[in-house]
């Protein structure tokens, strides 16, 4: 948007991060989550790890689709979610700490083409070879730097005031890797815009 207004709006699902209620053990079908909300079977969720190492090519973060929720005679509060498939490794839920479970699935969708994907994704980490004991990985300098996704620019540098209102989005391979600016959503130049312009 250079002049005018954007409005992108999908509908609101919230909570959209909440935390485990109980630890989600390997096997399990079903996983309680500490908050009620108003998501839908169908949609994508994501279990995020508990463990130490969370990296490219080692993590236990797993993405599930909903089968159905539950209200639970837990807590007034607490959900249960029926998953599509059994998890595959413990997710962590207890007094301690959480694992958090995300929204991943929204009826608004901005996404890439096939060619947004970066073309360098090998190799995937690097190892110090400096010191052949140390098992640590890291990333590579000289991979992830491709990747040409969807962009949402409102642009103020012509000083026509336009406004970009986004809310409720999926945003699925965006961003321009290396490019300065081609953010996944980028308010340009606008100044001080209070509440006229929010994603």
């Amino acid at each position: 948007a250079v002049t005018g207004s954007f409005d992108l709006n999908g509908a609101k699902y919230s909570p959209t991060w909440p935390r485990l209620a109980l630890t989600g053990r390997i096997g399990d079908n079903y996983i309680f989550i500490q908050d009620k909300v108003n998501w839908k079977a169908g949609q994508r969720i994501v279990i995020t790890t508990t463990e130490i190492k969370d990296s490219r090519d080692w993590h236990r973060n797993e993405e599930r689709t909903i089968v159905n929720l539950f209200q639970t005679s837990l807590a007034s509060n607490v959900m249960a979610i029926q998953l599509d498939t059994p998890l595959l490794y413990k997710h962590f839920g207890g007094k301690e700490y959480q694992a958090e479970v995300a929204l991943l699935s929204r009826n608004v969708i901005v996404q890439g083409d096939d060619r947004s994907l970066p073309t360098d994704a090998l190799p995937v980490v690097c190892n110090n070879t400096a010191n052949p004991t140390d098992k640590s990985t890291f990333p590579c300098e000289n991979s992830w730097l491709t990747g040409f996704g969807a962009h949402i620019i409102v642009d103020g540098s012509l000083g026509t005031n336009p406004k970009g209102r986004f809310s409720g989005l999926e945003l699925y391979r965006v961003g321009q890797t290396n490019v300065i600016g081609r953010y996944p959503v980028h308010y340009h130049m606008l100044g001080n815009v209070a509440a006229s312009n929010y994603a």
